[in-house]
């Protein structure tokens, strides 16, 4: 195999890659490259997720090769054309390189599983997962914790002690997309992608309801193919974390309100899961530390229901995420019910179709 193409687009392909930095397993550091006609394709996976990148290139000798991924990004990082040989000779003007190769044979490709493509819009689609993925943890034990669930007519993700769930245009099959390959789905969601699903063989029916389950997610857009195997994990029934009528809302400006817990966070226990207390001082919206030594406050907007009250801990940092991704300048915070959550929406914003909760604690 032999190609030249240009070495930025080169760095721009590889700026999406799925290889891995640190593995047990040599050949998921490396990309696969195939060389055909006029174009130049690379495929990168962890196993969990393959990303597949196609760039225009003069290719002298059809062929495949597995180059190491990271010296590959190396090279390509200047101006320029670059030649990229099957036995890791590299060449970018009077430079060169040797860069590690392994057997194409042994790159692990994607299961050949029937895809069919679903209807649902990639804005919307893009946009309600951005909003909720800040609620899943890549590194909890539980499996439902690990990711963004996209269901019929919603998208949500939990912690356990935080929960987002944001209400989509969508009838088909649920997938459970892994919050660490996130990122990588949300790059390939642009104006014209298209969304399909396919089964594989670890995927199994649960008595969630649901007709349907997708083994695979795939993103597919000119030049870029994203695949992601879906975990099989039994789901949580999320909408009855959702007050179906929440105790009347303290209002506030987001903007001061994400001052404030920034100025307070460094008064606060890393230790105890940096909480915070939130009480109403003298008309306006206080945070205070445990022992009630420091304090900061906030004024209340004028549409704040009179009267309303609220005497509970909360995680500062949980709050600074759902803050981050509410596009209001006015935030409703509605105070916990004795066993409920504290939710949070825009001003005016309707919680049967976007809301975000976090736990309280007792003070």
């Amino acid at each position: 195999m032999r190609a030249t193409v240009s070495a930025t687009a080169l760095a721009g392909a590889l700026k999406s890659s799925a290889a891995a930095r640190t593995t047990t397993m040599p050949v998921l550091t490396h990309a696969l490259l195939q060389a055909s006609g006029d174009r130049l394709t690379i495929e990168t996976t962890d196993t969990e997720i393959y990303v597949r990148v196609g760039l225009d290139a003069e290719v002298t000798e059809p062929g495949t090769a597995l180059l190491h991924a990271g010296l590959l990004t190396a090279a390509a990082a200047a101006e320029g054309s670059i030649t990229i040989g099957g036995e890791g000779d590299v060449r970018r003007g009077r430079s060169r390189y040797s860069v590690p190769v392994l057997p194409p044979e042994d790159f692990p490709s994607a299961e050949n599983a029937q895809f069919t493509a679903i209807i649902v819009d990639p804005l919307q689609l893009r946009e309600a997962i951005a909003q909720v993925q800040y609620a899943a943890k890549p590194d909890d034990v539980r499996p439902f914790c690990q990711v963004v669930n996209l269901q019929p007519g919603k998208v949500w993700a939990t912690d356990g002690h935080r929960a987002a769930r944001v209400m989509l245009d969508y009838d088909g099959p649920t997938a459970c997309i892994p919050a660490r390959q996130v990122n990588h789905v949300l790059s390939a969601l642009e104006e014209g992608a298209r969304v399909l699903v396919a089964k594989n063989c670890m995927a199994r029916e649960v008595g969630t309801g649901l007709n349907q389950r997708a083994g695979l997610l795939r993103i597919e857009r000119p030049g870029l193919s994203v695949t992601v195997r879906c975990f099989d994990s039994v789901l949580p029934g999320i909408d009855q974390l959702f007050p179906a009528n929440p105790r009347d809302p303290l209002v506030v400006e987001r903007r001061l309100l994400v001052a404030a817990l920034r100025r307070f966070m460094p008064f606060i226990s890393e230790k105890i899961g940096a909480l915070l207390i939130l009480s109403i001082h003298d008309g306006e919206l206080a945070l205070s530390d445990r022992k009630r030594e420091n304090m900061d406050t906030v004024p209340l907007a004028d549409v704040s229901t009179p009267g309303a009250e609220i005497e509970r801990g909360a995680n500062a940092k949980y709050l600074l995420d759902v803050l981050s991704v509410l596009d209001s300048d006015l935030v409703a915070l509605h105070p916990p019910t004795a066993a409920g959550p504290m939710v949070l929406l825009p001003h005016n914003g309707d919680i049967d179709r976007s809301g975000h909760i976090v736990m309280p604690y007792s003070v």
